[in-house]
């Protein structure tokens, strides 16, 4: 697993292959018109036409970025096609170099490829890399004065491989884009899923504890009402009975809720690993948290649990490491997370902030720092260690 997320590496790809085709696409017009051994007609017709070619090449590219599954209008890839076989023509004649304007027409066909199936890509990548092969050995054999033959199979193996080339990456580069954005609904849905399955538990958990109780509350208050004119004594003890089964149902929920808002960290480990698989994100956890305090346990996992739900809210992480030690007398708790999507954060949330708050109050800390530099969230706890089993 490598540091930076899966989603956040298949943008960067996706970004230096877009910046690269359009790139490509205006500066080799500017280098081979400034380098022409004649002007006039034949540099303003270049001219004019690579700013058309540009002007359309950069609009398909945006396309494909916003919709990368749709293909490109035929009207506006065949106009690419058209200029792109005018520029090759045109600008073929002058000179040795004269052939690289061939690899117009693989950005002409790579916009062509756009959205269409990877066999259709494939093909197109083929055959236009085929068709401006001969063009350039053709347009070479009929020059004056004649180039050698080892040149004329260089340049047309190198115009083969270019537009073939050019052909293929791109619009394999857009599919990848199509994938990192249908991941990144899926890891949205995966984790929300979880957050739903942890309320239905809660409800699911009340329900089973209040349900039958509340009912033989609602039960006991009406034979107590209806007791009460005729024999006191026993509504009395009827509402009593109320009473203690109140007092153990308010006593259960405070259970509940306690041990929904400090979880133990042994638990929370597991909860956390399972809910980062859920999202297709790698947990990797070092450490043995059954050797620390229950107080401890109970305080680092509410720290852990606020931490993979900050990590699940602001980040876009492909790989998680939770560790737990004990050192220098104090029990630590650290979470790094990638896929840093905020670099300017500094982890001061109302949840970080009260958990700071109560770790201080036992004499400990949190600390919550961005690392711009490897693109890294790190939460670390520590607290006074009250632990068994030595140091590890």
């Amino acid at each position: 697993m490598t540091s930076a997320a899966p989603l956040e590496l298949l943008r960067r790809r996706t970004l230096v292959a877009v910046v690269g085709s359009a790139f490509g696409a205006a500066a080799l017009p500017v280098a081979m018109i400034l380098n022409l051994s004649e002007g006039g007609v034949t540099a303003a017709t270049l001219a004019v036409g690579s700013l058309a070619f540009n002007v359309l090449h950069w609009s398909c590219l945006r396309r494909g970025l916003r919709a990368p599954a749709e293909p490109i209008p035929l009207t506006v890839t065949v106009s690419l096609l058209a200029l792109s076989g005018l520029l090759s023509v045109v600008g073929s004649g002058d000179g040795e170099l004269g052939w690289l304007w061939f690899v117009f027409i693989g950005f002409a066909a790579a916009d062509l490829a756009i959205g269409r199936p990877p066999q259709f890509a494939r093909a197109v990548a083929i055959g236009s890399g085929v068709v401006s092969a001969i063009s350039v050995v053709t347009i070479g054999l009929l020059q004056e004065p004649r180039i050698e033959a080892f040149e004329l199979a260089i340049m047309g193996g190198l115009s083969l491989i270019l537009v073939s080339g050019t052909v293929y990456g791109e619009p394999s580069s857009l599919t990848s884009w199509r994938s990192t954005m249908e991941l990144e609904v899926e890891r949205r849905s995966s984790a929300e899923l979880a957050a739903q399955r942890e309320r239905l538990r809660m409800s699911e958990d009340l329900h089973d504890m209040l349900g039958h109780t509340l009912e033989v509350v609602a039960l006991k208050a009406e034979l107590a009402t209806r007791l009460n004119p005729t024999d006191p004594v026993r509504a009395q003890a009827e509402m009593s009975e109320v009473q203690r089964l109140a007092r153990e149902s308010l006593a259960d929920v405070r259970s509940l809720v306690r041990s929904n808002k400090e979880p133990d960290l042994v638990t929370e480990l597991e909860s956390v690993r399972a809910l980062l698989a859920s999202a297709g994100i790698g947990c990797e956890v070092v450490g043995d948290a059954t050797k620390l305090d229950v107080a401890g346990r109970q305080l680092l996992g509410r720290v852990l649990r606020e931490a993979a739900t900050n990590l699940l809210r602001h980040a876009e992480p492909g790989h998680c490491r939770i560790t737990v030690e004990r050192s220098g007398g104090y029990a630590r708790l650290v979470v790094i997370n990638d896929g840093l999507a905020d670099p300017q954060s500094d982890g001061s949330g109302t949840g970080l902030a009260g958990l700071r708050r109560r770790l201080a109050e036992q004499g400990g800390a949190l600390s919550a720092d961005p690392d711009e530099t490897s693109g890294t969230f790190r939460i670390e706890a520590s607290l006074p260690d009250g632990g068994t089993g030595g140091t590890w």
